[in-house]
């Protein structure tokens, strides 16, 4: 189904979601063939939701090269979307249990499928910049965060400028429940996913502030993960992340040895490495274990470890000086988007 392209968006309004038309009764129930149809549908009224969004960790890769960032969209709707149907998919499994039946049906029914019949999505996203974007190359980074990739100059770049992400429903065939299933989704991954790749070790993290905040009981209660912050703060995005990389490095390697969710032919890590403004303007790690680690000892370990473990004098003073350039004008760029975080944390 081609994706239905938005018009432009106002730049004094950039978060008012644009207006899409509205067929007719009679012309719909007057369509027989199944492009008609399909003309039809695309048609009825689309509800847009708009978020406003920042990166605060560096991008890496994302692009139609892998491991490349594409700076001519560095953002791709088409990776957010698919990010937002694994968090449904993961929140769906703790509300359904193991009925993988069930699970496909309503995933299917909303997100789309090649099943029998094929389905189409109900749910459209598209991402649109309010300016410009200008890049800055990334040096330095934390090579137990690229676990092994592949690197050449700029491939890892980071840029100070908010987008916005919009979330649309068709909800004439959408009921409350599953609209709220959709948001949920989002909540989800502005909290613990991300842009580009190598997301799970903290690459490409985001502010989204029209998302509540979520605690160690809300991961505990609908998901059945374990979420923990550590007890450090830091002046900047970068410092907390690498203080996560460094304690993942040393106390989490065990936990690698993983199955991910696919089998044991599809290997992804069950730690998901964030961070996030604290209300006094500082920064704080936080570590996201999903419900399939096996190794419950070593896991434990790591969340302590990650909690109470503190860089040494000199590997702060490295990150610092790796953050300058990255984060310098970040305080100053969204100082309006911290103060809405803060009022939700």
């Amino acid at each position: 189904m081609p994706l239905r392209r938005l018009p432009s968006i106002s730049s004094a309004e950039p978060s008012t979601p644009p207006a899409v038309g509205v067929a007719s009764l009679e012309k719909v129930e007057k369509k027989k063939t199944w492009l008609d149809s399909q003309e039809a549908r695309d048609a009825e009224p689309i509800h847009w939701k708009s978020y406003e969004c920042l990166l605060v960790t560096p991008l890496f890769g994302g692009g139609v090269v892998a491991g490349q960032v594409d700076q001519r969209m560095p953002i791709r709707a088409s990776a957010i979307r698919g990010q937002l149907r694994f968090w449904w998919r993961l929140l769906a499994s703790k509300r359904l249990g193991d009925d993988v039946n069930a699970i496909r049906q309503e995933e299917f029914a909303l997100w789309g499928g090649l099943g029998t019949p094929p389905q189409a999505s109900r749910v459209w996203v598209e991402v649109r910049h309010d300016k410009p974007l200008k890049f800055t190359a990334v040096e330095n980074i934390n090579s137990y965060a690229l676990a092994g990739a592949d690197r050449k100059p700029g491939d890892i770049l980071y840029y100070q400028s908010t987008w916005h992400l919009y979330i649309g429903f068709e909800r004439s065939h959408l009921t409350s429940a599953q609209c709220d299933q959709v948001m949920e989704a989002v909540q989800w991954w502005a909290n613990f996913g991300g842009v580009g790749a190598r997301t799970r070790r903290g690459f490409g993290c985001v502010l989204v502030p029209k998302c509540e905040l979520l605690t160690p009981q809300d991961v505990r209660e609908k998901l059945g993960g374990t979420l923990v912050f550590s007890s450090a703060k830091f002046e900047t995005a970068f410092v907390a992340w690498e203080h996560a990389i460094v304690a993942l490095k040393l106390k989490g390697k065990k936990i690698e040895n993983r199955q991910g969710y696919l089998g044991p032919e599809r290997q992804a890590s069950q730690v998901i490495l964030r961070v996030r403004p604290t209300k006094d303007g500082k920064w704080q790690s936080l570590a996201l274990m999903l419900p399939t680690v096996k190794n419950a000892k070593e896991a434990s370990e790591f969340l302590k470890a990650l909690s109470h473990f503190r860089l040494k004098d000199s590997s702060i003073s490295d990150a610092r000086e790796k953050s300058k350039k990255e984060t310098s004008n970040l305080m100053q760029t969204c100082h309006v988007l911290f103060k809405k975080y803060q009022t939700k944390s």
